[in-house]
């Protein structure tokens, strides 16, 4: 039984669309502080989700 030929082979990337592909990516490392989200909320923000959401469970459960 032969090999089984792959569903499509890679294509080979142009020199300009590889450093089009570096760019983004240098991009991408440079504005990686302003796109991902903070891991904790802070400050009044915060404190006032967590007084509603204390407030919103101690109704359900009257």
């Amino acid at each position: 039984m032969p090999n089984p030929t792959p569903p499509f082979l890679p294509l080979e990337l142009s020199v300009l669309e590889r450093k089009i592909i570096q760019e983004i990516l240098e991009i991408r490392d440079n504005l990686k502080y302003a796109l991902s989200s903070p891991l904790h909320w802070v400050g009044v923000l915060r404190r006032s989700t967590l007084a509603r959401a204390i407030r919103a469970a101690s109704k359900a459960t009257r």
